[in-house]
Formats: structure tokens, sequence, C-alpha cells
């Protein structure tokens, strides 16, 4: 149930990453909401706010309640939020509260979307040979007792 934050400050660019580490839950997410409050507004404002999830173990409804809040901030302040390294849950537990309120943007693309994967989809594997799907055995109705 601990919580680091980093604030980073890449050289030459105009926004803000906070790299997290740790669980994000109920006893956490108040911290969370509060830095990005905080870098929200601060002078000179950041462009953009970047969420790094990827050292997350573990993300409870108090966490997604405090990035949608953190996006809400950052909305007022006219700055983009970005959230990276999510699940694919959380990718879609924050896509549904942007049809409630403003869109964040993502680093690729400042448009509606704005969660980027933590890792790339799996890939199916190929089935060896050219057998052919299997089928469902034939139906017959069963017989009327004559």
């Amino acid at each position: 149930m601990t919580l680091s934050i980093a604030h980073l400050y890449p050289h030459g660019s105009e926004s803000v990453v906070l790299a997290l580490r740790g669980t994000l839950d109920h006893h956490t997410a108040p911290h969370l909401r509060m830095a990005i409050i905080a870098e929200a507004e601060r002078m000179p404002r950041p462009r953009s706010i970047l969420v790094d999830l990827t050292d997350i173990e573990q993300v409870d409804p108090a966490g997604v309640g405090s990035l949608v809040a953190g996006n809400r901030s950052c909305a007022v302040a006219g700055i983009g939020l970005v959230v990276r390294g999510t699940s694919p849950l959380i990718r879609a537990l924050l896509q549904l509260q942007t049809s409630r309120g403003p869109a964040p943007a993502t680093a690729s693309q400042r448009t509606s979307q704005w969660c980027t994967p933590r890792r790339p989809p799996r890939r199916l594997r190929p089935t060896g040979g050219t057998a052919a799907p299997p089928q469902a055995p034939a139906r017959t109705r069963p017989g009327r007792g004559r």
C-alpha cells in the first residue's frame, strides 16, 4: 500500500512526467490526485502531464477516480493529460469516463484516446498443418415414440 511519485521534467520539453511505482488504491489515490493538481497549477504551466503507470502493481476504482479527477483539473487549466502503461481493463475504464467529460490526449495523437497500452497485444499462434476446423456433430430429432 505504498506509492512513490517521481516528478520528471525532461530537458527541452514542455511536459511533465509523473512516474508512479507501487499500488494505486484508496489509500494512495489522493496523493496522485494532489500531484496532478499541483503540476496543473504551477507556473509556468506545462503543456501536458504524462502519468506513467508502467510500474504500478495494482489499481483499484479509487485510483481510476484519481486519474479522472486529475483529468478534470487539467481540462480546467487547459492542459492535456496522458496516461501510459495501463492494463486493458484500466484503459477500458478510463475510456468509459471520456464519454462523461473532456477527452484527454495521448502522447502521439491529440484526439479522444488518452491511454497507451503497457504491452503489445497478444498474437495468436498459427495452427500447424492444414487440418479442417472441427465440426459440430449432426443433430437429429429424437423419435416421438411410435
